[in-house]
């Protein structure tokens, strides 16, 4: 009973992994077109975050507003 109980409770850390798909990229892991795209139209300000989640890469800035960017550096949201 006891190897079940484990044996269940490890697949359900393994099944929940999948509600942690957004990952926070390390900014030099970041490709340059997203980072040159940010800074092209927001010049002045610092990127505070980065997350990748369906191969979007979700950009915090230090003024508040939040993009969602493609790799290939195509600014397909912005939420001010």
């Amino acid at each position: 009973m006891k190897k079940l109980f484990c044996l269940l409770f490890a697949f359900s850390i393994i099944g929940s992994s999948s509600l942690f798909a957004d990952w926070i990229i390390p900014i030099s892991q970041v490709p340059a077109a997203v980072k040159n795209a940010v800074k092209r139209r927001f010049p002045r300000t610092r990127i505070w975050k980065i997350e990748m989640d369906d191969g979007l890469y979700h950009v915090e800035l230090s003024n508040g507003v939040e993009l969602e960017v493609t790799r290939r550096g195509r600014i397909v949201d912005i939420d001010y």
